[in-house]
């Protein structure tokens, strides 16, 4: 037993049973038009979404957002001392934002595009990821994250005022980052207690699944990087040998056999099978391993990290169904939902 997290644990429990879950998602999916899934989401939320019958999809997924950072909001709340062991937890959310931020800068697509899906976090909240927005270049992001001294600004800026920054080396160095951070973290947990070996799990598999991306982002294509640069230390799955194989493979398709190979007889070797990206692959394939770890340490981090994880799939797969439905597109099938309870 992991002293000190049995209350913490409880409250999530709690929280759990407010999150959607697949079958309800299932049914929003095939939802006539956003004034029923609006309705549906006030029944289950409560009339504080703020939603009109008339709400843009724009509108809906602002609110689908909001419930999200508040569901981080509370759980930092409820944390009180031990939010410095989560980490790895709150700031995996902010790398991903800022990775969808550079790229948005990068393509200069239009800001309500740049956030869509975008969790606010306590480090990162909604004010600060619309800020960052709506910055013209990926050094104006850079030099925000910079000036505010956020754990994942570090060496962004000399990368992002190149005239052209390398999205690649951008996102290594903001993996880099993550993992220095986030490690140093967990070490900084007494020696013995139960939650640190499962956080940083939490933290190897994340170098696991970015190395492997990486790899097959390189696979058959003609860099000035060398593959050796850009490899994440602390995964366990995907050593040095293996990475580099697969980054020098004729194309990505060879360089996912590699790793499938690589992480076989792994809770996240389904994150390179199936048709998904292999980005949702990977997040349906962490949460089902987390739900599994929860049921066999239920007492300790993995509890926690498990309802992070089903609350980033949910807003991932909420936002899917809203834009479907405002397009007029088909409707989401279970196959294109990575929620899994």
């Amino acid at each position: 037993m992991s002293p000190g997290w049995e209350d913490l644990v409880a409250r999530v429990r709690g929280a759990s049973t407010r999150l959607l879950g697949r079958d309800r998602l299932l049914q929003l999916a095939h939802a006539r038009d956003l004034v029923q899934v609006t309705a549906a989401l006030e029944e289950a939320w409560g009339a504080s979404t703020g939603l009109s019958p008339g709400a843009t999809p724009e509108q809906v997924e602002v609110a689908v957002r909001r419930v999200g950072a508040s569901h981080l909001a509370t759980l930092a709340r409820w944390s009180l001392e031990r939010s410095t062991l989560l980490t790895p937890v709150f700031l995996d959310e902010d790398r991903r934002s800022v990775r969808t931020l550079l790229r948005g800068a990068a393509a200069m697509s239009p800001e309500a595009e740049r956030i869509t899906g975008l969790i606010a976090t306590p480090a990162l909240p909604e004010r600060a990821l619309k800020e960052l927005a709506k910055q013209n270049s990926v050094s104006g992001v850079a030099a925000l994250l910079s000036a505010w001294e956020h754990p994942l600004g570090a060496g962004l800026l000399d990368i992002a005022r190149d005239p052209t920054p390398d999205l690649l080396r951008l996102d290594v160095q903001l993996n880099a980052n993550y993992i220095t951070q986030a490690a140093a973290a967990v070490r900084r947990a007494p020696r013995g207690h139960l939650t640190r070996r499962e956080l940083m799990d939490f933290v190897r598999d994340t170098a696991d699944l970015e190395n492997a991306l990486a790899a097959m982002l390189l696979a058959g294509q003609a860099t000035s990087l060398s593959p050796e640069t850009l490899f994440l230390p602390e995964g366990r799955r995907l050593d040095r040998a293996a990475f580099l194989a697969a980054a020098q493979a004729p194309d990505s398709a060879s360089a996912r056999e590699m790793i499938h190979r690589a992480f076989r007889g792994s809770p996240l070797a389904e994150a390179f099978t199936g048709t998904r990206s292999a980005e949702d692959n990977a997040l349906m394939a962490r949460l089902r391993h987390s739900l599994h770890t929860a049921r066999l340490f239920p007492l300790g981090a993995a509890p926690v990290m498990a309802f992070v994880l089903r609350v980033r799939a949910e807003i991932r797969d909420l936002c899917l169904i809203i834009w479907r439905i405002g397009a007029g597109a088909p409707p989401a099938a279970p196959r294109d939902l990575v929620s899994v309870v």
